[in-house]
């Protein structure tokens, strides 16, 4: 079978808009990821985040601190982004208000960047981080 198969109910070539396995888009990647990632409810944020494998996601950027996280949400193509200083990323949902990150907000889940991990924006400094995060030393 089509490597597409794994996340897409059709394998054709070129139908990326094709129906996922699952529509809730951050429970299809843990049900190969499983255990590698946490899905966090926003409430639980602030306390629980200790690193990168449970960077949460399921919330939206509007409800912390815009002195913390960047709250510059863009529309382009019906898609929302966050837009920050060293790029922007995807957030999903009907309205800005309801747009929320999913895990393919920082990954892009069709290695089209070649950057490893197959993140959006490169990371090396800290760039991906910086879209969202704002006022942090990365050091």
């Amino acid at each position: 079978g089509s490597r597409c198969n794994v996340c897409h109910i059709s394998s054709s070539p070129g139908t990326e808009s094709a129906s996922l396995n699952n529509t809730d888009q951050s429970q299809l990647c843990e049900s190969c990821h499983k255990g590698t990632v946490t899905i966090l409810p926003s409430l639980r944020l602030k306390s629980e985040v200790k690193n990168m494998a449970n960077h949460p996601i399921k919330f939206s950027p509007l409800v912390f601190d815009p002195n913390k996280i960047n709250h510059n949400i863009i529309k382009e193509d019906n898609h929302f982004y966050v837009s920050g200083r060293t790029g922007k990323v995807p957030i999903f949902g009907e309205t800005p208000a309801t747009a929320v990150a999913e895990c393919t907000t920082c990954h892009e889940s069709h290695g089209k960047t070649k950057i490893p991990k197959m993140l959006r924006i490169n990371n090396s400094k800290g760039e991906l981080c910086l879209v969202c995060h704002v006022n942090i030393d990365l050091k």
